[in-house]
């Protein structure tokens, strides 16, 4: 797809353009190659993996509310596009819900990926419209942060609370694509949102954090402990990080020592977490949680004392966290 030539046109076009030259047998695409290292960095069974996720997380930003395509769903979206692999999938997203796409046809005379290979000197689509950006800019002020993006926020934070429920039943995979989903779309909010509504602007930040760091929780629930306590450990020795990816990391880094047999250095994690956290219930909780874990684990002195105490809290205070199951079993074993 002829990107470069965008930059120099009088024109507005659109055109694809058929590869040379296909690669033999034992050879593979650079996109292959570069999806291949990400799988095997990343614990995915295949390219093939990858390759779907890059896609889909792309499109759960592209469609749905607040979008260009309020009524299209992801997962409608992807069951439309041409190929069955590669970048291409990529720039079919693009063309479609741009301002001359068929919008997953939603607007029949618009263009696709199948249009396009079917026309060989490409679509014309009119010469440059000067002078656009009164046009675009009806107003004296720009609003950094309105509703239309604000109205994101609920979908991008039903993501992540979807990514940990899958975490928490062992789907790693589908977790990782939620994450990243989640990831991507926050920051995009965060970085629209420039400096209005401090308030806003630090919830949207604090959830970024959070989804920032579910890799290192998929890694953790998939057994690569090393990968994950390292992967934490960059986030919490920044003094940069944002407060929900510090805490975040704090708590996965504890949980990582924990995992390591290292119950004293977790026990210092989770105390910071337990009592620092305010912004997230879910991660007090199962800060509190690991602090009794932990303490059992030991067995320092009255063990068993504090760690009832801990877990009372957690289920008197914190008993709509999925924590608190958790605790109240623990108590039940005390």
């Amino acid at each position: 797809y002829e990107f470069l030539f965008e930059t120099t046109t009088v024109h507005n076009f659109s055109r694809w353009s058929p590869q040379l030259f296909e690669p033999s047998e034992d050879q593979r695409h650079q996109w292959q190659i570069y999806c291949e290292l990400g799988a095997r960095l990343n614990g995915a069974p295949s390219w093939e993996i990858v390759d779907h996720m890059m896609v889909k997380g792309m499109l759960g930003m592209m469609v749905g509310p607040g979008t260009g395509c309020p009524d299209v769903t992801p997962d409608d979206a992807y069951a439309l596009l041409q190929d069955e692999h590669g970048p291409m999938r990529m720039i079919e997203c693009m063309v479609r819900v741009g301002p001359y796409g068929d919008k997953f046809g939603r607007n029949p005379e618009g263009l696709n990926l199948e249009k396009l290979r079917e026309m060989d000197q490409g679509a014309d689509l009119g010469p440059l419209q000067a002078n656009r950006l009164p046009e675009c800019m009806p107003m004296d002020r720009i609003d950094l942060c309105p509703d239309y993006i604000l109205s994101d926020l609920p979908r991008l934070e039903a993501g992540l609370e979807a990514a940990w429920c899958y975490l928490a039943a062992g789907e790693t995979l589908k977790a990782r694509e939620l994450f990243g989903g989640a990831k991507g779309g926050l920051e995009k909010l965060v970085g629209s949102m420039g400096e209005a509504d401090a308030a806003s602007r630090q919830a949207v930040e604090a959830a970024a954090g959070e989804a920032a760091q579910g890799e290192g929780f998929c890694m953790l629930a998939g057994g690569q402990t090393d990968q994950a306590l390292s992967f934490f450990e960059r986030t919490t020795g920044r003094a940069d990080s944002p407060a929900g990816a510090r805490f975040a990391a704090l708590l996965g880094r504890g949980e990582a020592l924990a995992a390591k047999g290292r119950h004293r250095d977790a026990q210092l994690c989770f105390a910071e977490v337990a009592s620092l956290e305010h912004s997230s219930r879910d991660r007090a909780a199962r800060a509190l949680l690991g602090l009794a874990q932990s303490s059992l684990a030991l067995g320092d002195g009255d063990a068993a004392g504090a760690a009832r105490q801990w877990l009372k809290v957690v289920t008197e205070s914190y008993g709509d966290t999925p924590a608190a199951r958790q605790a109240s079993e623990l108590q039940g074993n005390l």
